[in-house]
């Protein structure tokens, strides 16, 4: 009897010893977790950290290194999830503060810097490939030499292009002129004919509205973010038999010019349900990096003058610019000038900076590191 009770004390002194080394235990793996972190050992931290967090769920330095190891290892959704919980457990003070910072750095993230202004979506650096091989289909002469480029920051774009609700904020706002655009379709669409010239302008008013760096995208800015990571023609592959589950592009039922017929025929046509209009943000599927309608429905305008070739030309993502600039460059196709087999990443068309076409609009970028 007497062994029993010796032996339930011994069991029992343990088990209170035990919890009290357990309730010590998540500072001690945060401790550690922190170290690992700072080695270069982002996996290991993120264990650390997890294990301390199973009893510790609230804790938001924490819960924001943990989001910097998942970060680190490109664990994007996880890293977003993490820094966005700090902003529910505690929505001011340091831990918050670096959150917002870096959730502008985690690729993937949305966010608007006004009620007005336009959804950005954080874009990460890489490098790729611009323009097309000799024997890509439909290949124009002004699209090489090939040559590798590197975007090596971190930079925000419009998640969609910028729409006639967002022109008008900037018309009664007082920065956009009420003729600069020709509204065919309803608020929600893209705003079209509108010039460069005018383009600039929005973004000066959207600068001045916000105190950020907006800008149009650089033209290697531009076909990276379509290419969202692919090396073929089309963010969604070689074919351009797929284009209408990704881009509002030109249909066969309302092609009247013989040429478009024959150059675009079946199988290489699709109707999109957008027969004469452009179509309103997100009505088709989104690339890799969660942009819309980086092909087809409007042409977009970039910073870049128009020169007929890549020879020369930079290879950091930075514009081409020339003191006599007659023409600027517009990327990615539109919803009735180019078929289905027209629309490729790598398409680029120089026109001028003053011109007014229904297939023309824009959408806007930001520097973020």
């Amino acid at each position: 009897m007497l062994t029993r009770y010796c032996f339930a004390m011994v069991v029992c002194l343990v088990s209170v010893f035990s919890a009290q080394v357990f309730a010590q235990q998540p500072s001690q793996l945060f401790k550690e977790g922190f170290e690992l972190l700072q080695g270069g050992r982002p996996a290991d931290a993120a264990g650390k950290f997890e294990q301390g967090l199973r009893q510790a769920p609230d804790d938001p330095m924490a819960n924001l290194l943990l989001g910097d190891a998942y970060l680190a290892q490109q664990k994007n959704d996880r890293a977003r999830a993490q820094y966005e919980k700090v902003l529910s457990l505690a929505p001011s003070g340091d831990a918050a503060t670096r959150a917002r910072q870096k959730l502008l750095l985690t690729p993937g993230y949305v966010f608007k810097d006004c009620d007005v202004c336009p959804e950005m979506v954080v874009v990460p650096p890489g490098s790729f490939v611009m323009g097309s091989p000799n024997d890509e289909t439909g290949r124009e002469s002004d699209e090489g030499p090939v040559r590798p480029v590197t975007i090596g920051y971190t930079m925000a774009i419009g998640k969609f292009e910028i729409t006639f609700e967002q022109w008008d904020a900037c018309r009664v706002g007082g920065g956009c002129k009420a003729g600069d655009a020709k509204r065919f379709t309803n608020d929600r669409h893209p705003a079209n004919a509108i010039s460069w010239d005018s383009a600039i302008q929005y973004i000066d008013w959207l600068i001045e509205k916000t105190g950020k760096k907006y800008r149009l995208l650089t033209e290697a800015e531009w076909e990276y973010a379509a290419r969202a990571g692919t090396e073929t023609a089309r963010y969604w592959g070689e074919s351009p038999n797929r284009a209408c589950e990704f881009a509002n592009v030109a249909n066969p039922s309302t092609a009247k010019e013989s040429w478009w017929k024959a150059e675009w025929p079946a199988p290489h046509a699709c109707e999109d349900g957008y027969t004469a209009t452009t179509s309103p943000p997100g009505s088709f599927k989104p690339n890799a990096f969660g942009l819309y309608d980086m092909m087809g429905n409007v042409a977009e305008w970039v910073q870049d003058c128009y020169v007929d070739s890549y020879a020369g030309a930079p290879s950091d993502g930075s514009s081409v610019q020339r003191s006599n600039c007659e023409n600027r460059v517009i990327r990615g196709g539109a919803y009735n000038g180019s078929g289905p087999r027209g629309v490729r990443s790598a398409l680029r068309v120089g026109i001028a900076p003053s011109s007014r076409y229904n297939v023309v609009g824009f959408r806007v970028a930001r520097t973020l590191r």
